[in-house]
C-alpha cells in the first residue's frame, strides 16, 4: 500500500459513525428538553423537590443513553485494526456494565435524599428512557446506510 492508501484506510470511518453521532446529540437534546418540560411540570405540581428529581433523572438519562452510542462511536476508531472486534464488544459490554451499576446505585441512593421526590424521579426516568429509545429507533430508521458501505476497492 502506498502512503496515501494507508492514510485513507486509517482515517475512513464506518458508515454508521454519523448515525451514532446524531444519536448522541439527539439524546442530549432530548434530555435537555425533558429536563425543561418535566422540571416545569414537577415544580408546579410537587414543588422544588420535584424539580430537583426531574433534573437528576434527565441528567441520568442523558448520561446513560449517550454512553451506549458513545462507546460504539469510540470503538469505530479501531475499525482498521486487528483488534476492532474485541475493542468494539469490550467497549459496548463494559459500558453496559458501568451503566447498570450506576443505574442501580442511583436508584438506591437518590430516592433516599430529602431533596428528591421519588415518584417524580421514577416517572421522569421512565419517560426519558422511552424518549431516548424512540429517538434511537427513529434515527436508525431514517439512516441511509448502504449494505456494502465499508468496502474498500
Amino acid at each position: 500500500m502506498t502512503n496515501s492508501e494507508t492514510e485513507s484506510a486509517t482515517t475512513h470511518m464506518p458508515a454508521s459513525q454519523p448515525v451514532l453521532m446524531r444519536i448522541i446529540w439527539a439524546t442530549l437534546l432530548g434530555a435537555l428538553l425533558l429536563a425543561i418540560v418535566a422540571g416545569a411540570i414537577a415544580y408546579f405540581t410537587v414543588g422544588v423537590t420535584g424539580l430537583w428529581a426531574a433534573l437528576a433523572a434527565a441528567a441520568l438519562v442523558a448520561l446513560m443513553m449517550s454512553l451506549s452510542a458513545g462507546s460504539m462511536a469510540f470503538a469505530n476508531r479501531f475499525v482498521h485494526t486487528e483488534s476492532f472486534v474485541p475493542v468494539f464488544f469490550g467497549s459496548v459490554l463494559g459500558t453496559l456494565l458501568v451503566k447498570m451499576i450506576a443505574f442501580l446505585i442511583a436508584l438506591y441512593f437518590l430516592p433516599k435524599q430529602e431533596w428528591v421526590h421519588s415518584v417524580t424521579l421514577f416517572f421522569v426516568l421512565v419517560v426519558g428512557l422511552l424518549l431516548s429509545l424512540a429517538l434511537d429507533m427513529w434515527l436508525i430508521y431514517k439512516a441511509r446506510i448502504p449494505n456494502v458501505s465499508d468496502v474498500q476497492v
